[in-house]
C-alpha cells in the first residue's frame, strides 16, 4: 500500500524527544531541575538516590534497556504496564555507575514518563497532547496502547530472530 499524507504511523523512539521535551517544560516551571535525583519523584528504584533526571535523558544513568533492538524477546508480546516496566528493569542492578558511561535505554525514558505523569497530574499522553502536540497542531497523534489503530493506518512488519518478516 503506497503512503499517503492522512497515515499515522507508530514512531517508537522517536517518542523520546517528546517526553524530552515535556521533562524541560517542567523544568520551566519550576517543578523539577535535571539535575534532581529520580527518587524525589519515583522511590525504590535502584540507585534512585544517586541516578539524575539528566543521566535518564542521556542515557547515562546505567539502568538496563528493556527492550532489545536486536530481536523480540517473548516477554515483549505480553501486554504490560509502566509499574511492571519499572518493577522488573529499574529495579535490578546498574549495569554502570551513574554518568560513568552511555548505554541506549527505553526504561530511563519509562522512568522519565512516570514523573511527567507524576507531577504534570495526568496521563502521559494527554499531558503531551495538552501541552505539545495540540499547540503545534499534531492533531491526529493518538495513544496506539488505548486508542483504536485505523485499517486505513499502515502496519509494520517484525521478524523473530532468523526468521521472515511477519505482520506487527
Amino acid at each position: 500500500t503506497a503512503a499517503r499524507p492522512d497515515m499515522r504511523y507508530k514512531i517508537g523512539s522517536n517518542t523520546k524527544q517528546f517526553i524530552a521535551t515535556a521533562i524541560l517544560l517542567l523544568a520551566e516551571k519550576g517543578k523539577l531541575s535535571l539535575d534532581d535525583r529520580v527518587s524525589r519523584f519515583v522511590p525504590g528504584l535502584t540507585r534512585g538516590n544517586e541516578v539524575t533526571i539528566r543521566q535518564l535523558l542521556s542515557h547515562t544513568s546505567g539502568y538496563q534497556d528493556f527492550y532489545p533492538l536486536d530481536y523480540v524477546a517473548p516477554f515483549m508480546t505480553k501486554p504490560t504496564t509502566m509499574q511492571g516496566i519499572l518493577d522488573i528493569w529499574a529495579k535490578k542492578p546498574l549495569d554502570f555507575e551513574p554518568g560513568a558511561e552511555y548505554q541506549y535505554s527505553n526504561t530511563n525514558y519509562s522512568i522519565a514518563g512516570t514523573i511527567i505523569e507524576k507531577l504534570g497530574g495526568q496521563p502521559l499522553h494527554e499531558f503531551l497532547r495538552a501541552r505539545i502536540l495540540e499547540p503545534l497542531g499534531m492533531h491526529s497523534a493518538i495513544d496506539a496502547d488505548h486508542a483504536k489503530w485505523s485499517d486505513a493506518d499502515p502496519a509494520g512488519y517484525q521478524h523473530y530472530a532468523l526468521g521472515p518478516p511477519r505482520a506487527a
